[in-house]
């Protein structure tokens, strides 16, 4: 994690996601399936901007990161909610349980085998019955992976995953969660001509467990 708060204490520049179109279909659809005021979960906040999205039309959000720098500079929640430090999604237990949960551009830093274990995990913090979760990766589709199942991003210099069918057939293999909605998205990063295509997916337990 220590990797991360050196990216997010680089200019802000050198980020593109800081400035990128946000999923705003995504977020809105997920939305309109919880009640008002719903409390959620962002996990893998960054600096705060999908937050203060979702605060600013009615939920509570509690926003968490591995990086002190991205918790200090993310958007203000004011009264729709807070952020702490986290780097795994069990830390968040004390602040649950949560109406949904969303975590976007985040799953595909992590190997594809250690997804159903995220998703697993994620269940537990959630109080609704159908649980509600909206994931966002980059999609096989997009074409900075020239066809290639993972790539070296040139922001983290770390391996990025892309999603599959495969992939997360595996991922919920195990879970109590089906796919609600499967859709992509394409959005633009900051200072980048063409756009990335994102894999969206907002999943619903098919049981109350």
């Amino acid at each position: 994690m220590k990797a991360w708060e050196a990216i997010y204490q680089s200019p802000n520049e050198k980020l593109p996601w800081l400035g990128a179109e946000l999923p705003v279909k995504a977020l809105n659809q997920l939305l309109r399936t919880l009640p008002p005021g719903a409390r959620l979960l962002d996990f893998g906040c960054g600096n705060g901007r999908l937050a203060s999205f979702l605060a600013r039309r009615g939920a509570y959000v509690v926003g968490c990161d591995c990086s002190p720098t991205a918790i200090k500079q993310a958007y203000p929640l004011g009264n729709r909610g807070s952020y702490f430090l986290a780097s795994h999604v069990q830390d968040c237990a004390e602040f649950g349980p949560f109406s949904a949960m969303v975590s976007w551009g985040v799953l595909h830093h992590y190997p594809p085998t250690t997804w159903s274990t995220f998703l697993r995990e994620s269940s537990s913090l959630l109080a609704l019955s159908p649980k509600l979760m909206l994931i966002g990766l980059f999609d096989e589709s997009d074409p900075h992976f020239c066809g290639h199942l993972s790539r070296v991003s040139p922001t983290t210099r770390s391996l990025t995953y892309c999603a599959t069918p495969r992939r997360l057939f595996s991922a919920l293999a195990g879970t109590n969660f089906v796919v609600s909605l499967n859709a992509t998205l394409r959005l633009k990063d900051a200072g980048r001509r063409s756009p990335r295509v994102w894999k969206y997916l907002i999943l619903t337990s098919n049981s109350s467990t």
